[in-house]
């Protein structure tokens, strides 16, 4: 009986998003380790949809308190390096500034990660990723990745309250810029 239930918990896992934007409740969910959702609730924002003959379905997100790009490719096509490299590398030529990374903590498809930029404080990253989709979000005051981060590490002390976090108000797409700098493309055979 205990392996069925490990085999439906795993079919379950492989179809239910792992990310979530319900546009009509404004509202970004994820999905935890322990199979509960984890809701935040987002105001006033702008949604621009992204193209690209290598994208199914693309576009960026950018209120007061965050910016995502979600980017799901085509099951035919690949990244030709790291994703979240080149958005990290992207970051950094947008704002004109070097990066040094402060932490970094894992937990299944979730990466969390924080930034030092000499010129204009911490940068709060999470990065969220799944077969052929990937989110890449920046969290401008530190409110998500400190409620998220502490669910999936009981014993996470966040060490920002004090610090200058980047109010980040640049628009980064690694869609809009594929074409010139190739990030992703069909898959060869």
């Amino acid at each position: 009986m205990n392996f069925f239930k490990k085999i439906l918990n795993s079919i379950n896992q492989m179809s239910s998003p792992i990310f979530s934007f319900d546009a009509d409740l404004s509202v970004l969910s994820f999905i935890l380790p322990n199979d509960e959702k984890f809701d935040f609730t987002l105001e006033n924002y702008d949604v621009k949809t992204r193209h690209d003959p290598y994208v199914y379905e693309a576009y960026t997100f950018n209120n007061q308190d965050i910016f995502f790009e979600y980017i799901h490719l085509d099951p035919v096509c690949s990244w030709n390096g790291l994703s979240r490299g080149y958005f990290v590398d992207l970051l950094k030529t947008l704002i004109n500034d070097e990066l040094e990374l402060e932490e970094r903590f894992e937990f299944k498809h979730y990466e969390f990660s924080t930034y030092n930029s000499q010129s204009h404080g911490y940068i709060h990253i999470i990065y969220i990723w799944d077969v052929t989709k990937e989110v890449f979000l920046i969290d401008k005051k530190g409110i998500l990745y400190k409620n998220f981060l502490g669910l999936l590490k009981s014993d996470y002390e966040y060490k920002y309250n004090d610090k200058k976090i980047y109010d980040l108000d640049i628009e980064i797409s690694l869609v809009k810029r594929n074409s010139l700098n190739n990030y992703f493309n069909a898959s060869s055979d």
